[in-house]
């Protein structure tokens, strides 16, 4: 039974990329993760849990454990951690490049979906919040340009990972993970110190 309820949320979150948060009810889930109602129910026992349930999991599933980056580590090491956390790599994980363009366009696009904003929203926050943390570390270490503030830094390097994304998604601009990287390296470059 243990394995249940990760099946029931990860159905869910399938859902959610494809299709966007209305398709996320209790039956369709419960279709997708092949389980009865009740055994959704079990688990999840309302919509709503299981809509906040899955909410903290798309957070979850976006953000850097920042205890994993050394606070004395590179900085521009840090940086591309950082980024290739949030930024799939194409040649191994194109489906979840496709999904996060799909969830999108479904909280964005003609038909808004307002729960969808609104969890992209906290998404979008609780990663700019890792990456001041990454960030405050090196500016009293004194490794970030003192021009630039933690607020304006971690708005470029999170808009770059966005604009990185949908490249990798187009086939024809040449565009690729190695790419990426040496993308990365370079703007970290003109954000910090060495």
């Amino acid at each position: 039974m243990s394995g249940v309820r990760p099946a029931i949320l990860q159905a869910a979150r399938q859902l959610a990329y494809e299709r966007g948060w209305k398709a996320v009810t209790v039956r369709a889930v419960a279709a997708r993760a092949e389980v009865a109602v009740g055994t959704l129910r079990h688990h999840f026992p309302t919509q709503a849990e299981l809509h906040e349930t899955l909410a903290r999991a798309l957070v979850d599933d976006w953000r850097l454990d920042v205890s994993a980056i050394e606070p004395d580590a590179p900085a521009e090491e840090a940086l591309l951690a950082f980024v290739r956390a949030i930024v799939p790599l194409k040649e191994t994980d194109r489906a979840a490049l496709v999904a996060w363009l799909v969830r999108h366009a479904s909280a964005l696009g003609p038909a808004e979906d307002v729960w969808n904003q609104t969890t992209l929203g906290r998404e979008y926050g609780d990663v700019r919040t890792d990456l001041r943390i990454v960030l405050g570390w090196f500016k009293r270490a004194g490794r970030l340009r003192t021009d630039l503030s933690i607020d304006d830094v971690s708005t470029f390097v999170l808009a770059l990972a966005v604009g990185l994304r949908l490249l990798l998604l187009a086939d024809d601009v040449g565009v690729n993970d190695d790419t990426v990287d040496r993308i990365v390296l370079h703007a970290a470059r003109q954000v910090v110190l060495t």
